[in-house]
């Protein structure tokens, strides 16, 4: 059985509201996936989804808004922030219940408006909703996700999981050859979700909220690849960092291998089995989960869903592992049954 466990859909409602705010970026992504949406029906209609599903003999889906239009990208008001979520949270929710649970929901987080209705909002997303974790970006205009702490803390005591999806370096913190040839989307975004990575946990949001269950996307980006490097560089006995100038950095002895086992790591790494392999020597089958990213890659997500489960077959894992990283432990993760 097979539970697509990290993909994406776009709320019809929501790209129109976002259509109508004061921020031209937001708008301008919004008419984006309008385009797109009208382009691929992968993108907005849940019964050709279900099609494509049953003709890959895919179970089940869990999907989130499109991180071009997640809302806490956009400079927006706190008022229009709140709104906004809980216009995605309202239509994935209703999602889930059109296609019978065929295609589950994860809703989004006001993170500039917590204190202003934002902590209510996750408590009737989940209790409510009946969604089955949060998406957050890796970072709010340019704002890192560890510094929203009412959220991590609220994520813990509802006891869901939070997928993590990198966007864009914000505004004056980006550098303009980044943008140039899709270089940000293809490289700077798993580098961005190491960059989280290691800032949950320096930062002491996983020590103070052990109980969290985290999602990265593209297999941790480039966690597994530089994980010696990192643990090189950040002796667990020190209290301080010396960076290649000489100058000090506090922090509290963390051995950033001890926190691997504090992030769930999916398989929309592009296709490339050596990466996968790598993926499960560093982290393990137990923390790695199925997504393809659908309805992103090639002819609308359907090359993915047609070579990704093979790749996985390739692992050289047992019946149960196999099952495990399939299904099973997304599965324990949401809280759900297929």
């Amino acid at each position: 059985m097979i539970l697509d466990a990290y993909t994406h859909w776009t709320p019809p409602n929501y790209v129109k509201e976002l259509s109508t705010v004061k921020n031209g970026s937001a708008v301008a992504e919004a008419r984006h996936v309008m385009d797109l949406s009208s382009q691929n029906k992968s993108f907005i209609d849940p019964e050709f989804r279900i099609k494509e599903m049953d003709q890959f003999g895919f179970a089940a889906q869990v999907t989130m808004v499109h991180s071009i239009i997640e809302p806490n990208t956009f400079e927006l008001t706190n008022e229009e922030n709140l709104r906004l979520v809980r216009v995605i949270n309202d239509e994935i929710s209703a999602l889930e219940s059109d296609t019978h649970g065929r295609i589950m929901g994860v809703g989004s987080i006001p993170l500039n408006s917590l204190e202003e209705g934002g902590l209510e909002e996750m408590d009737r997303a989940i209790r409510e909703l009946g969604l089955k974790g949060f998406m957050v970006p890796t970072n709010a205009c340019g704002v890192p996700v560890d510094n929203f702490g009412l959220a991590w803390e609220r994520a813990a005591k509802l006891d869901v999981p939070v997928y993590i999806h990198p966007v864009d370096t914000y505004g004056k913190n980006s550098r303009s050859y980044e943008q140039e040839y899709d270089l940000m989307h293809v490289l700077g975004w798993p580098y961005e979700t190491g960059l989280i990575w290691m800032r949950l946990m320096l930062s002491g949001i996983l020590s103070k909220f052990p109980s969290l269950k985290i999602i990265t996307h593209h297999l941790g980006g480039v966690i597994p690849y530089m994980i010696g490097r990192i643990q090189e560089s950040y002796d667990s006995k020190a209290s301080k960092v010396l960076n290649v100038r000489g100058e000090s950095y506090g922090v509290e002895g963390y051995n950033p291998k001890d926190y691997l086992d504090s992030f769930y790591y999916d398989t929309a790494i592009g296709g490339n089995l050596s990466a996968l392999k790598l993926g499960l020597d560093v982290v393990g089958q137990e923390k790695m989960i199925f997504s393809t990213d659908y309805p992103w890659g090639p002819d609308g997500g359907k090359v993915r869903m047609a070579n990704y489960p093979g790749l996985i077959e390739h692992l050289g894992l047992d019946g149960e592992a196999l099952e495990n990283l399939f299904s099973k432990t997304a599965m324990r993760l949401l809280k759900i049954e297929l």
